[in-house]
């Protein structure tokens, strides 16, 4: 523990990322310094693992913030220094229910299956360079009508013109008690996890493993996936970047992506490096 901080958690995207979709060396340095002090690094990402990290974003000198995480918003935490997994997944007949509910909204919206074997199954046919971003190989792909009749660990949902607003709000009436709906990156996307999935629940799993306490925990985000956390740890720090509404869950706000916020706010407001 340095400065009574004993782990600090990260999103990648929007926060540890800037807009050129790289980590700084500023940053990078920084958060290699906590690790060398003793505070522990956690990503806290809506990513699956195989996206952690694009050979574009981080370099080989980043593999050290891969050790330990929550992924899939919160559907999955991983401590590779304990050798220790754990999955949350949304049951064979609530992905069901998801499927048809958004079929009935919008006959023509893009749904992506994603499983715990990395595997996708997409409803509508995904461009060769879409499946780039995506970083789904081909022989990863699996029929849509088998993925959806089965469990998994995230649905992802959006529409070429449209914006997912409206059916946010009919899913979070339809299925409170059964997932968690989460809207993100300007409203486009639509991300639902199982409703025992949450960065911060996965993120309190991992802490407990290792007797970290929450009053020692600083976390970083910019996104409404991230509100969780900051409800639930009380170092929370938005990114200056963030939209105004997740500003105003966070304890601090920072400065923004391309400014190097992590390394200000570790700086000015916890006095760690």
């Amino acid at each position: 523990m340095k400065n009574g901080y004993s782990a600090i958690a990260v999103d990648i995207d929007g926060t540890l990322l800037n807009s050129k979709g790289q980590i700084s060396d500023k940053t990078l340095n920084a958060l290699r310094k906590c690790e060398q002090k003793g505070i522990l690094v956690y990503l806290a990402t809506a990513r699956s693992p195989r996206l952690v990290f694009r050979q574009t974003e981080a370099s080989s000198d980043a593999d050290f913030i891969k050790e330990k995480g929550t992924l899939h918003n919160g559907a999955m935490a991983i401590d590779k220094q304990l050798d220790y997994v754990k999955y949350w997944q949304i049951p064979a007949d609530i992905v069901q229910s998801i499927v048809k509910f958004l079929e009935s909204e919008l006959s023509d919206i893009y749904i992506a299956i994603q499983r715990k074997d990395e595997s996708h199954g997409f409803r509508r046919p995904i461009s060769d360079d879409d499946l780039k971003l995506w970083a789904v190989p081909k022989e990863k792909i699996v029929p849509f009508s088998s993925a959806s009749e089965n469990e998994c660990m995230k649905i992802i949902a959006w529409h070429s013109k449209l914006k997912m607003t409206d059916i946010y709000h009919h899913l979070i009436e339809e299925f409170k008690d059964k997932a968690n709906v989460f809207i993100t990156d300007s409203a486009n996307w639509l991300q639902i996890v199982s409703c025992e999935a949450s960065k911060e629940n996965a993120l309190k799993h991992l802490f407990a493993l290792r007797n970290i306490p929450i009053e020692e925990v600083i976390v970083f985000g910019d996104d409404m996936p991230d509100v969780g956390m900051f409800k639930a740890f009380g170092h929370s720090v938005a990114m200056g970047n963030s939209p105004e509404k997740v500003k105003a869950m966070a304890r601090y706000v920072t400065k923004s992506n391309d400014e190097d916020g992590i390394v200000y706010a570790l700086e000015k407001y916890f006095g760690i490096i």
